[in-house]
């Protein structure tokens, strides 16, 4: 199967979203009523389509590379880990000047008060954190024994620990799907349910039951591509507005799941009728060639923004400047910062582990 580039690029402009709406927390325009500015803080939207799309991409990945659970496991973990370890390690030892920062700042928001609150409680439970972040299953520890414990030190990092839960399982769910045993996928189901309820509330949103309705969600839509049926001209016309209704009247976090219909919607198209319509021109601004790269450096804007927003606010504490200018600066530099340091890491770290995972089982891996 071949890859899906529209969805690297779809990756990579949710993940541009995280890095705006997280400095926007940071600045007093956050408590602006503005239409925009509010979308703009429901960055967390974006982690949630991030979910849907590892579901998808995980199970095209076993469809397609037919390797075992070892080789697969291993490769992941090359894919997730030495960005991840490297920026976990510098954040560390930012913590205490994050803090400072946030500390002397002449304003506060409701973020910023969170966050001080999160390092504060990081730093009290300095080396619980440090074991549960070493193995990446920050998520998996209920707040109850380690507070805000999948927010220390690399704050966005929860969901890099949800994601690793789910490749540790993915395996598992996908022969049971691929041997086609309906008892097996009744009972399967039933274990999610019973082990969201039973557990769900009482951990953070990096477990990954709390997160399996967007998994399924991901998972289904890979079923749906791979059966690969014929869309009738009725179904290819009300196919896209039909998928959006439903889901803004049916799921109260709808946004995250329009995006995902939108776009997966236009895939079906397209593959079906070629780029003829609208959903063949937002395939086709979806394969532009910097959405691309955009996509490809994905991760490491994801793990990196926080360290480049932190250290931009350290240089301009330095100067005395309007909150105005001290804003379009904050946003400027952090922006940049982060595509220059996110492209570099992606050469230095993320590459050679990519590749060093494809050489490692002489197997195929994207």
């Amino acid at each position: 199967m071949r890859r899906i580039d529209e969805l690297e690029s779809l990756r990579g402009l949710m993940a541009l979203w995280v890095l705006v709406g997280h400095a926007i927390h940071l600045l007093p325009i956050s408590e602006s009523g503005n239409l925009a500015i509010r979308l703009l803080k429901m960055n967390g939207l974006a982690v949630d389509v991030f979910i849907i799309l590892s579901g998808f991409v995980i199970f095209y990945l076993l469809e397609s590379a037919n390797e075992r659970y070892w080789p697969f496991i291993v490769r992941r973990f090359l894919r997730l880990y030495p960005c991840y370890l490297l920026c976990l390690v510098v954040s560390i030892l930012m913590t205490q000047g994050n803090l400072d920062i946030l500390q002397s700042i002449p304003w506060t928001t409701e973020r910023i008060a969170v966050a001080q609150t999160i390092i504060l409680t990081s730093l009290d439970n300095f080396w619980p954190n440090i074991a549960s972040h070493i193995v990446l299953l920050q998520g998996a520890v209920p707040p109850s024994l380690i507070p805000y414990g999948e927010y220390a030190f690399l704050g966005q990092a929860w969901s890099i620990s949800l994601e690793w839960q789910f490749y540790l399982v993915a395996p598992l769910l996908f022969l049971i799907c691929k041997k086609q045993r309906r008892w097996a996928l009744y009972l399967l189901l039933a274990s999610v349910c019973i082990a969201y309820w039973g557990t769900g509330f009482k951990f953070g949103e990096g477990w990954i039951f709390r997160q399996a309705t967007y998994f399924f969600i991901g998972i289904s839509s890979f079923y749906i591509w791979r059966a690969d049926f014929r869309l009738s001209p009725i179904w290819i016309m009300i196919l896209m507005p039909l998928s959006i209704t439903a889901v803004y009247l049916i799921v109260p976090r709808w946004l995250a799941l329009g995006i995902w219909t939108v776009v997966f919607t236009s895939l079906l198209v397209v593959r079906q009728e070629g780029n003829r319509s609208i959903e063949g021109v937002i395939c086709t601004v979806l394969q532009a060639k910097l959405l691309r790269w955009l996509g490809k450096i994905s991760y490491s804007v994801y793990l990196t923004h926080m360290i480049i927003i932190y250290a931009t606010m350290r240089v301009l504490d330095g100067f005395e400047l309007s909150i105005l200018h001290y804003s379009i600066l904050l946003m400027a530099l952090s922006f940049v910062g982060t595509l220059g340091v996110s492209d570099l890491t992606y050469r230095l770290v993320e590459r050679p582990a990519i590749v060093f995972g494809k050489g490692l089982f002489r197997a195929p891996s994207p």
